[in-house]
């Protein structure tokens, strides 16, 4: 997994390809400074977003960082596992750290120079409007550089972006791509995400039974929501002989993991978790 990624100032030692992709933050960074009539970025402060949650089914939207480890006391852990690899990683890649200040401006820089990485980061920059003005269409395209690279985290975004049409034309298929690339990596929301799609038959031909083994995958990562996806797939029979008991199981394994629509089904059925 990529290491949590720091906030430094360039050093004239660096390689010439990280001064590069250090440089290409930097300048957005300043351009952004100007058109705001800001004079310089010492004081700008990184600003988070209002969490939204996918409340039809069990996902978690790009934008929610909670209930992404494998322990009901780690729900909100350290965010540094960009590519979401692994029962503790942050599946969707956001990053909570306060950029640092300079005596310039903010360079975001990844610990190990991972070209890749430093252009998820600014990605993420421009995503959540961190230290710029928040910018969909730029984000879209700098993840989508990452992604071309081989990142299963921007990928994951690309893919969530097309579904939803942020800062690109909506395009199910495309979003299946980019999901499915992701998931190959062992992205745990992409495999969610992607067995959503085959659900919904949006992107793909639907087919309950490949959106189970997607599923299963993210749930043996101990993700809660492919745990209370797995529930409704066995209390409603979708690509499995339809078993209560097993989907009491799942829900209760997803609840315990802190996520609140299986709690709420284990409520309506009438059964204390």
């Amino acid at each position: 997994m990529a290491e949590q990624a720091d906030l430094s100032l360039v050093e004239d030692e660096e390689p010439a390809a990280a001064e590069t992709a250090k440089e290409e933050v930097a300048q957005d960074l300043r351009s952004e400074a100007q058109e705001d009539g800001i004079a310089s970025l010492r004081n700008t402060e990184s600003t988070e977003p209002d969490p939204e949650i996918e409340e039809m089914f069990g996902r978690a939207s790009e934008e929610d960082t909670s209930d992404l480890t494998s322990s009901p006391a780690a729900k909100f852990a350290p965010q540094g596992d960009s590519q979401g690899l692994g029962d503790a990683a942050v599946a969707t890649g956001l990053h909570d750290s306060k950029p640092k200040k300079s005596s310039g401006c903010f360079r975001w820089i990844s610990s190990g120079g991972d070209q890749a990485e430093d252009l998820f980061k600014k990605a993420d920059r421009y995503y959540h409007g961190q230290g710029v003005r928040k910018n969909l269409e730029q984000a879209f395209k700098t993840y989508l550089k990452a992604a071309e690279s081989g990142h299963a985290g921007a990928q994951n975004r690309v893919g969530w972006m097309y579904e939803k049409g942020e800062g690109v034309p909506a395009d199910h298929k495309a979003a299946v791509k980019w999901y499915r690339k992701a998931a190959e990596q062992g992205h745990v929301n992409a495999m969610n995400d992607l067995g959503y799609m085959y659900r919904q038959g949006w992107g793909v031909p639907q087919s309950h039974e490949e959106a189970l083994l997607w599923f299963e995958q993210a749930a043996s990562k101990y993700d809660s929501y492919a745990e209370y996806n797995m529930g409704q797939m066995f209390e409603n029979g979708w690509g499995v002989e339809k078993d209560m008991d097993e989907a009491v199981r799942w829900f209760r394994r997803s609840a315990a993991r802190g996520h609140e629509w299986a709690a709420k089904r284990l409520e309506e059925l009438g059964i204390k978790n």
